[in-house]
């Protein structure tokens, strides 16, 4: 067990931040050179020519090498994977009681897997008692949710949370997500939270406490209705990501200069309410395209255009994939996860996502320590 773990999480790292070092360090030459270059166009005119030529000639230079680090980094993934899989198999092979399979090992291990202490458990113990508050409304007012990507990934190989995980994850189609959020506006308790990033191109959905001053929430990943599962109903939706992500970086609008320099901004806000013209304009697009539809005429879901993701063609999913939703546990309740919630995984993670990643650790999405009091707090108000 340490063996592999000393050999993917040391040599993986250590060499994704050579070439990341290496690379930025040359996007820094670039940047510095750039300046050289528009300082010469200022100064002098006539020098400017031979400026641009030598300037020109040096940037293709470090493109190409960063072009070539990218390759060479590439490379040595393929080989840290392939020898990767090649040690997870005599790890296996060693763990496997006699007569038992290597997945039923796998299954074994992972729910043996202890759950994490201290202040990581009072994130996960909030982030549960939050998303119990979610169900019951949900199930009050007959909306429906389900458990995606990691918090999924948990319930199907922990029954509840990957222990190194910092949040839940669930979706919802889009037209659920405006309705809850309209129920919850004079919510006392909690609050659904929406927000524009500047620099996701994307929405930031959350379901959270009333009081801003516990950061904990869950997220809530929007799904759109597609009459055909099709590549061709997915390239329809990134051509309008695409279409979106060009008017987002269009720094010659006021409203997108200010609205990239707050970086994220809350959509009731003054520049919230203007920016969120602009995403319903590009969803009326894919309303105009045909690409989405409504849920009574729909064959598949798709991860929205506006979701934080790279939103890839694995993203397609047929209707009966999803519907109609099962339960599963996580963390000693049950919850709604997909029909065919295996597939999802595998589409998501790869057939092996009963094995360790290769690759480098969990995203942690706060510096969870500095608030350690309050969770410790919250967690003796809140959990019975």
């Amino acid at each position: 067990m340490g063996r592999i773990w000393d050999y993917v999480y040391w040599r993986l790292p250590v060499g994704k931040r050579q070439f990341f070092d290496k690379a930025n360090n040359l996007l820094e030459k670039a940047d510095s050179l750039k300046q050289i270059l528009e300082s010469g166009v200022k100064n002098s005119y006539n020098h400017r020519n031979e400026l641009y030529n030598q300037m020109s000639g040096k940037i293709d230079g470090l493109a190409n090498e960063v072009r070539r680090l990218h390759e060479e980094n590439a490379r040595l993934e393929r080989i840290i994977t392939h020898y990767h899989k090649q040690d997870m198999q005599m790890f296996w092979q060693e763990y496997r009681k006699d007569g038992e399979s290597t997945v039923d090992a796998q299954k074994r291990f992972f729910l043996a897997l202890p759950k994490t202490q201290g202040v990581n458990r009072n994130l996960q113990l909030l982030e549960k008692d939050l998303l119990k508050a979610f169900v019951r409304i949900c199930d009050e007012h007959q909306l429906f949710y389900w458990l995606y990507a990691g918090t999924l990934l948990g319930a199907v190989r922990h029954k509840g949370f990957i222990p190194w995980d910092d949040d839940i994850d669930t979706c919802m189609a889009r037209e659920d997500i405006d309705k809850l959020r309209e129920i919850l506006k004079d919510n006392q308790e909690y609050r659904l939270t929406v927000r524009y990033d500047a620099w996701g191109f994307c929405k930031q959905i959350r379901f959270t406490y009333k009081d801003s001053t516990v950061p904990v929430f869950i997220d809530v990943f929007p799904f759109d209705w597609i009459s055909e599962a099709t590549y061709e109903k997915w390239e329809g939706n990134q051509r309008v990501k695409r279409e979106l992500k060009s008017e987002l970086t269009d720094e010659s609008n006021p409203l997108i200069r200010e609205f990239r320099k707050a970086g994220c901004v809350d959509a009731d806000s003054t520049i919230g309410v203007q920016v969120s013209k602009i995403f319903d304009k590009y969803f009326n697009k894919l309303r105009e395209k045909n690409v989405v539809c409504d849920k009574k005429d729909a064959k598949g879901c798709l991860y929205s255009f506006d979701s934080w993701s790279y939103c890839d063609d694995r993203n397609i999913i047929a209707k009966d994939n999803f519907y109609p939703l099962k339960k599963i546990e996580f963390e000693g309740d049950k919850y709604y996860v997909p029909n065919n919630y295996i597939y999802i995984l595998e589409e998501l993670y790869g057939y092996d996502f009963y094995t360790f990643p290769c690759g480098e650790p969990h995203f942690v999405h706060a510096d969870w320590k500095k608030n350690e009091k309050i969770l410790e707090e919250e967690v003796k108000k809140r959990i019975k």
